[in-house]
């Protein structure tokens, strides 16, 4: 039996990075919820602080950025900055560590189809 966050691969079975499992799961939702986005790539070339998804709340034109973390981590200085200031200039702007907590986070801030979802 394989390991659950193993994918196969040219050379078997690989692990797969538990924020990556996560950035799925919480794009899956964002795709059902409507809320276009897109994944920001890091890397050396690529600004400090930038958050994992960047979109707009449907309805509102209001700019979404959410920084993804497994559990137990926090967000670098950098992005926390990052997050202090778009949020403070009006923007949707949070990290988490779940499905859940991106779900509220939408919920709180008014997006009326993130709370038809039913979750905690």
């Amino acid at each position: 039996m394989s390991h659950p966050l193993a994918r196969f691969g040219a050379r078997g079975p690989r692990k797969v990075n538990p924020e990556t499992l996560l950035t799925r799961q919480v794009r899956d939702v964002l795709r059902i919820l409507m809320i276009p986005h897109r994944k920001v790539w890091g890397g050396p070339m690529s600004d400090k602080g930038l958050p994992d998804l960047i979109g707009t709340v449907p309805g509102t034109g209001r700019a979404f950025f959410c920084e993804l973390k497994i559990p137990g981590n926090r967000p670098s200085p950098e992005q926390r900055t990052f997050l202090e200031e778009h949020k403070a200039a009006g923007a949707l702007a949070f990290w988490a560590d779940s499905v859940v907590g991106v779900v509220n986070a939408l919920k709180e801030a008014g997006y009326t189809p993130a709370a038809r979802l039913g979750l905690p």
